[in-house]
């Protein structure tokens, strides 16, 4: 899909989980301009599968500058080649340095470039942090790149593949024969299958941590194994969480079973603690020792 795209997040997991899932196999080449250093962008973008900027007011190597002009020149200084997609950050940053004008001059140039070599280019953007009236004419040239959503399955009990539920989720798969009762308000966590180290790399990782975010688990602890070049290494400590997650899944699930057993304070105090990893197996049992003595 030749041309231009905004996606409506600046959560870089998102972002490229969202590509990666839209696009796949099909990109040649990407191409990053972000606000973020390169030692933080190798965490999404391998060196090897294209180029990375540092969009920053700083001078140096691989620097540019949030300058419309400065960054429509190394656009086409480093032209990207047909099926090669490029991700730029910050737009809400042009539009407040070099105006809306000349932000949205600069997306018509790329916008006719893109189409005529055949690439894509991606906006993540925080529509709030633009003004309403320039968002919808930045939305004409540049339209909506909608998230695939997860496979889920739904039946008596979750699947180990179950993916989080929101109620949009159910709601859609009532009209296909789901159950109706089944509602629920806010994300729920849920089993996923092991990953094994036999393919286990650095993507599969992102989408794992992704789903976990998505549930609502801190993971300040595994997110050193992005950064790892030691796949081994990265997979010895994915375990580790994996198997605390797991045991705090079922953790939350007691306490939900169990919940009048529980004081408010006390389900917050044990919910906190579970869904940031902390004391994970002391917690749980503390779970159960309420449960078997109330």
């Amino acid at each position: 899909m030749p041309g231009l795209h905004t996606l409506d997040t600046v959560d870089l997991n998102m972002v490229f989980d969202v590509i990666e899932r839209t696009f796949g196999s099909e990109i040649h080449l990407l191409h990053c301009y972000s606000r973020r250093p390169m030692r933080q962008l190798l965490r999404y973008v391998a060196s090897n599968r294209g180029g990375m900027w540092w969009i920053s007011e700083h001078e140096g190597a691989n620097v540019v500058a949030p300058d419309t002009t400065m960054l429509s020149e190394h656009l086409k200084l480093h032209l990207p080649s047909a099926d090669d997609l490029v991700v730029i950050e910050s737009l809400d940053w042009f539009v407040g340095r070099s105006g809306a004008d000349e932000t949205l001059a600069m997306l018509q140039s790329f916008d006719r470039l893109a189409r005529e070599q055949g690439f894509t280019v991606v906006f993540p953007v925080e529509p709030l942090a633009i003004e309403k009236h320039v968002w919808a004419r930045i939305r004409s040239l540049a339209p909506h790149l909608p998230m695939p959503m997860d496979d889920v399955t739904i039946g008596p009990a979750r699947t180990e593949d179950s993916m989080l539920l929101d109620k949009t989720d159910l709601a859609e798969l009532d009209e296909h024969g789901g159950t109706a009762s089944r509602r629920i308000e806010h994300p729920t966590v849920v089993h996923l299958t092991s990953l094994p180290e036999a393919g286990f790399n650095h993507t599969v990782l992102g989408k794992r941590m992704l789903q976990w975010k998505r549930m609502g688990f801190d993971l300040t602890t595994l997110e050193p194994a992005m950064a790892m070049n030691d796949l081994h290494q990265a997979h010895t400590l994915y375990t580790e969480i994996e198997s605390q997650i797991k045991l705090c899944v079922d953790a939350l699930r007691r306490l939900t079973e169990h919940r009048e057993l529980f004081t408010v304070s006390e389900r917050e105090r044990f919910d906190y603690r579970l869904m940031n990893l902390i004391d994970v197996q002391e917690t749980a049992n503390s779970i159960e020792d309420r449960i078997s003595s109330r």
